[in-house]
């Protein structure tokens, strides 16, 4: 706020008595005196006013003005101490009042400023500079109302007094009204148009009022006048992120940093746009460079946490989180952001007490509400989180996001019974049809935030055909993003590039790295597909990197990987000109669904990375295998089904080292029948629960040894509760039976599994990593052949061993299984033995890889359709 303007300090309206007679030498001192300091040379003319003091001390013109110099340099207490003399020699003048103000202000001593002003009005009432200082006083007092009437006493006696202008529309504009503020800048420009300070506070009234390129010519005007103004060039920075123009944010905030390389704003600004393109380390360094020159920046530590969140670094967010709350504990963003970590850590009920804090500090918090309803479906409480989805969309009508995240929670994570389940999908299906709607007749912009940000991805785990569910929810994700494709400039790649030596086929993926898409399907194409015939690039979307990333590097003709935008990863996929793209899952990260929903290749192709139709128009194929699929499984897929041969992968074993474990220690009883139960929480469908008790009530000694889910415990609780409702309905004790053990290292996994008399595979979706893995160990499988793909995995790879035996048609076969492998020791041992013999069969298949590069080749050839 612009202060302590001293345009009455040559001149003083009103009347005073004549002055005594002075010597003849004195006048035409002070008006060289008064000369030097019009001309801004203060020392020259402070040394001329001494000099008149010295030789008549009760000056009173030279006494005022001298401290008028005083105020100018800084030294306020001199200022002080020399204008009250002068107010004592004559205190009938205005002006020196005023300016005593000033100084006092300056001091700390507002209130007795606020006296000085009203002493000089007191003496004339229309004194617009002390009215205006008076209001500068109030301000600073926090006295709002009183200082915004001063302004406008002041505009009414002086309609072109910009400071005025322009220190009302601030006040204005701290306090959300906008549109006034707006008023009251123009009117300052208007009367003074190199009013720079004026023009960059409109810029910034005008970015909130959502007109960013109006703002920004207004900092373009305030460089004109002033090229090198930091602050300008960092506001320019804000509108241009404000406008999607990142590259032109950056570089304006690079202008400002140049001009001042400790400007804490510029580097919190400029990190918070690296962060936006996904350039996560750089951002990094930006906000703690911000915060090393800013201690008590609680804004650059709560944006450091977003970006350590978005690296996966929750436990580092968490911390940086609470350093802003240190600072700040009434910041309602990094509360929110906090609970959002600590559900991504696993602590629920912490993550909801964060974001209830957010929300007590600011009750209509869109984003908070939405975060907040995502942790209530994580728990099972759907219809709370139902209830604050629809509080979140009141708030934030226009939302696509929101409402996106609120079509996905009609889906459990755990469903409770198949009433449940049956609700879940009709009101799936009711929701997709109104956001269809709805997104059809309201403007979108914010497609690329809303399509992925949340995934019907547990509809997978419910055993029905999912096809039409997901073919409506993937035609809207498609349409979305084609209307953000085109605005945003992406090419639709539809047609061949020209013929070249090899096809050139895209693999897109968030897993290279050890994971289970990776080893099951990815590994081997990469491995063994002909690279004489095929030109395969690797398009890495995650931030992890291990060892297998760089056998994917080494293996790839060309690997792009690194934190970039949608848009940038878009125009670079489609820019290459692909022949096949190749998304071995879709529905297992944010990017890849969005990716998939555009056109960014003639031909693009899912895989059962996630076993389960995308129900995309955009996927025209879908990869899968001979033995998981039968006759009428072209009606589970939107895509047009592919089956490779046998298990359709060329799978390596794991080879994991011996480990020693002793089942004590986890709570396990070694004389017991132990049945490893692998599978995560979602896994387990309600209706099958039965086979545990059915088993247990055989079996006195049986334990069954679950695994707490690590990324949410509480599913893991829930699942213990909802088995132990059975066993207690049957009048058994589960605590006795069901043993839930921390989540393992692979090693120790395989350890618990070496020592394990059978794996029971879960019903109705197969595990198949964990199905192979028990087989490497040696452990006789039990499992159920399901009525679609993602529930044949285990009884596909017991048949390719010739182990049908071990594959039952019904919960009471499966039972009987479990059973005789516990019961009859010598038969487990032969099925062991013969798991162990067999195997090998498992391993290695080229034939997969060679139906896979026929079907590729035949594409572009335009002898597949």
């Amino acid at each position: 706020m612009t202060k302590g303007w001293l345009r009455s300090m040559f001149r003083r309206p009103g009347q005073r008595p004549d002055p005594p007679p002075e010597p003849a030498d004195i006048l035409p001192a002070f008006e060289q005196a008064v000369s030097l300091h019009r001309q801004g040379r203060l020392a020259e003319a402070r040394a001329g006013y001494m000099q008149i003091l010295d030789f008549q001390p009760d000056h009173f013109d030279a006494l005022h003005l001298c401290g008028v110099v005083q105020y100018q340099c800084g030294e306020f207490a001199d200022a002080v101490r020399m204008i009250e003399h002068a107010i004592a020699i004559n205190p009938n003048q205005a002006p020196p009042h005023s300016n005593l103000g000033l100084a006092l202000q300056k001091l700390g001593r507002a209130r007795e400023a606020l006296s000085s002003y009203d002493r000089a009005l007191a003496l004339q009432p229309e004194y617009f500079d002390a009215i205006y200082n008076r209001g500068n006083t109030l301000r600073d007092l926090n006295r709002i109302s009183e200082a915004l009437d001063s302004y406008d006493q002041v505009i009414s006696l002086k309609p072109d007094f910009a400071e005025a202008l322009n220190n009302r529309g601030l006040l204005l504009n701290e306090f959300g009204r906008h549109e006034e503020a707006l008023l009251s800048f123009d009117r300052a420009v208007a009367a003074r148009p190199d009013y720079f300070e004026a023009l960059i506070n409109r810029g910034v009234v005008l970015s909130a009022l959502g007109r960013h390129a109006d703002a920004l010519e207004d900092y373009d005007a305030v460089l004109t006048l002033k090229p090198d103004y930091g602050p300008a060039h960092n506001n320019r920075g804000a509108a241009l992120g404000a406008l999607l123009r990142y590259e032109d944010a950056l570089t304006s905030y690079g202008h400002a940093l140049a001009l001042e390389p400790n400007y804490a704003e510029a580097l919190y600004n400029q990190g918070t746009i690296l962060s936006t393109l996904k350039r996560h380390t750089q951002a990094l360094e930006s906000f703690d460079r911000a915060i090393e020159l800013k201690s008590d920046y609680a804004e650059a530590f709560n944006a450091r946490g977003t970006t350590l969140r978005d690296l996966t670094r929750h436990r580092e967010a968490l911390v940086s989180y609470d350093k802003a709350l240190a600072v700040r504990p009434d910041f309602p963003e990094a509360l929110d952001n906090r609970g959002v970590s600590l559900a991504f850590i696993g602590r629920q009920q912490e993550a909801l007490a964060s974001h209830d804090r957010a929300l007590a500090l600011r009750p209509e918090f869109a984003a908070a509400l939405s975060n907040r309803a995502a942790v209530l479906r994580e728990i099972g409480d759907l219809a709370a989180a139902m209830a604050c989805y629809q509080s979140a969309i009141q708030v934030d009508p226009a939302s696509l996001e929101i409402r996106f995240k609120l079509l996905v929670a009609c889906i459990p994570v755990l469903a409770n019974d198949q009433t449940e389940i049956a609700h879940s999908r009709a009101r799936f299906l009711e929701e997709v049809g109104l956001l269809d709607a709805w997104s059809l007749s309201n403007p979108v912009d914010d497609e690329q935030l809303a399509v992925g940000a949340a995934q019907p991805f547990h509809v997978a785990y419910q055993e029905e055909n999912n096809r039409d569910l997901l073919a409506r929810y993937g035609r809207l994700c498609c349409r979305l993003m084609h209307q953000w494709q085109q605005r945003n400039s992406v090419p639709v790649v539809t047609q061949f590039a020209a013929a070249g030596p090899r096809t050139r086929i895209g693999i897109i993926s968030a897993h290279i790295h050890n994971h289970s898409v990776w080893n099951a399907i990815v590994k081997g194409w990469l491995e063994k597909i002909d690279k004489r015939r095929f030109e395969i690039e690797v398009f890495h979307l995650g931030s992890e990197k291990d060892a297998d990333t760089e056998i994917a590097i080494a293996r790839s003709d060309r690997f792009t990987h690194g934190n970039r935008s949608l848009k940038d990863w878009a125009t670079a996929i489609s820019e290459r000109k692909l022949d096949v793209l190749i998304y071995p899952e879709v529905g297992m990260d944010t990017t890849t669904p969005r990716l998939a929903s555009m056109r960014l290749a003639p031909v693009q192709i899912a895989a059962w990375g996630h076993p389960e139709t995308t129900g995309m128009p955009t996927i025209d194929y879908y990869l899968s295998a001979e033995c998981f699929e039968t006759p009428d499984s072209p009606l589970h897929y939107s895509e047009k089904l592919v089956a490779l041969p046998n298990l359709g992968c060329h799978y390596s074993p794991e080879n994991v080292a011996a480990e020693t474990r002793n089942l004590g220690d986890l709570g396990i009883h070694e004389e017991s029948t132990l049945f490893i139960c692998p599978g995560t929480p979602f896994k387990y469908a309600p209706q099958h629960d039965q086979v545990f008790v059915d088993i247990a009530r055989r079996l006195h000694r049986a334990q069954f040894i679950f695994f707490t889910f690590q990324p949410v415990p509480l599913l893991s609780e829930r699942l213990r509760e909802r088995i132990a409702k059975v066993f207690a309905t049957a009048g058994l004790d589960c605590a006795k039976h069901v043993v839930f053990v921390p989540w393992q290292t692979k090693a120790g996994f395989y350890a618990i599994m070496r020592q394990a008399d059978a794996f029971l595979d879960t019903i109705g979706f197969s595990g198949f990593n964990t199905a192979m893995q028990a087989i490497e160990c040696g452990l006789p499988i039990v499992t159920r052949k399901g009525r679609f793909m993602r529930g044949k995995f285990a009884s596909a790879i017991l048949a390719r061993i010739q182990l049908d035996e071990l594959v039952s048609d019904s919960d009471e076969s499966y039972v009987e299984c479990a059973i005789r492998l516990a019961l009859d020791k010598q038969y487990n041992a032969r099925v062991r033995a013969r798991i162990m013999e067999s195997r090998q069969i498992l391993y290695q298949d080229s034939a997969p890889i060679r139906a896979l590069e026929g079907f590729l080749a035949g594409l572009k050839a335009g002898t597949f359709s």
